[in-house]
């Protein structure tokens, strides 16, 4: 029984051994006494490195002395690791320490990414070429040399990249079209690793101005040198634009006709063209204001023209022409305005006495306005004074049906709507185009057909 006993213990061991992944080495180091104590800790963890210090001294109890002449007789090396929780191991070259079983030795890793590291110190015995004992440790918690280390580390910021890459860098605008000035012009900047550290520009060969920011002024043509450097000292090649500031508006586009007094109704708007020493005329734009002030007519002409013929017919009345001319500065154009008062007479025998625009030889109502002339029943009279606009005999005020014929003034319900323009000629809420008897009231049907016996 004591021997099974013994075996079960023996391969209970075994089981746990392979269990856990235990190198032969520690396996055979764990249940055969080993002459010496091997330790591992993280003793220092910051930044973009830490650092695995590794001791290996004397044991106190359980020494096998076989391995201990081994191990007297062969020279120590030591191989440090640090092993990341994703991603490869960084190793270290591997230290031959002589010949001693009591050494302390610590290995400083730097440049890592960042995230979490235990660390791996392998160690053997060699004589001449040959391993005498291997075997490894994983860093714990534990003091070596009398500082106190950890088993794990976990580097926030890791190993940052190095920055060889200037700026990017961009004025705004950047196109050389006529800009209205003075002209702003503002510097996107950007730099993904170190950050931008200076923005410098200049105008027209004078001096570098710091900023992320410069103004242009002065009407005409302008160089715009800038460059950027980062952090890490990388600088953009000297970069150039040309920029044209336009700072003046036109000159005044003098209107010269219509004046005074005209019986034309659709008269010629004509005037003096204007120039622009920046960015030129574009165009002009040309309107009729009423006496009130209302625009009643509007229309843009080219830079190449200076007249045009009002192309709405004017009443009888006073108004005033307009003309703007606008330069090519962008976003908003200088501009400059001239206007001149003129009046549309009668033509003899003309006259618009209700003011409808239409006149009064040929208004169906000329003394009540109706610019749209309608008349209902086509009796010449226009329905705006027509006392009878369907024509049917019965005044509008008394007629039951006023824009519908019908002179029998019919109204079935008695609701004052006469049956030629009542939905529902019986009152009985059924419309008439759905009704089986649309002139039949429900009380006067006795036998609820729906219609009267």
């Amino acid at each position: 029984m004591r021997v099974f006993s013994r075996n079960k213990r023996f391969f209970v061991t075994a089981a746990v051994v392979a269990g856990l992944g235990v190198l032969p080495a520690e396996a055979a180091a764990s249940h055969k006494p080993v002459p010496f104590k091997a330790t591992a800790t993280i003793a220092a963890c910051r930044g973009e490195s830490l650092t695995i210090a590794a001791q290996i001294e004397p044991a106190v109890n359980g020494v096998n002395r076989r391995v201990a002449r081994a191990i007297r007789r062969a020279t120590l090396r030591l191989r440090f690791e640090a092993a990341p929780l994703f991603g490869g191991t960084r190793k270290s070259r591997e230290f031959d320490l002589g010949r001693g079983m009591d050494v302390r030795r610590s290995v400083r890793f730097a440049d890592l990414p960042a995230q979490s590291y235990g660390g791996i110190v392998r160690y053997r015995w060699m004589r001449g070429k040959r391993t005498v004992m291997a075997g490894h440790v994983r860093t714990r918690k534990a003091r070596v040399g009398g500082k106190r280390g950890k088993a794990f580390c976990s580097l926030r910021v890791g190993k940052r990249p190095v920055d060889t890459t200037p700026p990017f860098i961009l004025p705004l605008p950047y196109d050389s079209g006529w800009k209205r000035g003075p002209l702003n012009v503002f510097f996107y900047v950007v730099d993904d690793l170190s950050g931008v550290a200076l923005v410098a520009s200049r105008v027209d060969g004078g001096a570098f101005v710091r900023g992320r920011s410069i103004t242009v002024s002065g009407e005409g043509s302008h160089t715009l040198e800038y460059a950027a450097r980062d952090g890490a000292g990388n600088q953009t090649p000297l970069g150039s634009i040309t920029l044209r500031v336009d700072e003046n508006p036109p000159t005044m586009p003098a209107v010269t006709s219509p004046s005074g007094s005209t019986g034309d109704s659709t008269p010629d708007i004509t005037w003096n063209a204007s120039t622009d020493s920046g960015s030129g005329v574009a165009g002009y734009f040309v309107l009729v204001r009423n006496a009130g002030g209302a625009i009643v007519w509007s229309q843009n002409m080219p830079a190449s023209t200076t007249a045009v013929t009002v192309g709405q017919t004017l009443g009888p009345g006073d108004y005033t022409a307009e003309v703007i001319a606008y330069d090519g500065a962008g976003p908003q154009p200088f501009t400059a305005t001239d206007t001149r008062g003129f009046s549309v007479a009668a033509a003899p025998g003309d006259t618009d006495a209700d003011d409808d625009g239409v006149q009064d030889a040929d208004d169906n109502c000329p003394s009540v306005p109706n610019a749209n002339q309608a008349d209902l029943d086509g009796d010449t009279a226009g329905d705006a004074c027509d006392t009878d606009d369907d024509g049917d005999g019965d005044a509008d005020g008394s007629d039951n049906c006023p824009t519908v014929a019908n002179s029998d003034q019919t109204d079935t319900d008695g609701d004052g709507s006469g049956d030629a323009c009542d939905g529902d000629d019986d009152n009985d809420t059924v419309p008439d185009n759905e009704d089986d008897c649309p002139l039949v009231k429900p009380d006067s049907d006795v036998d609820g057909d729906g219609c009267v016996p």
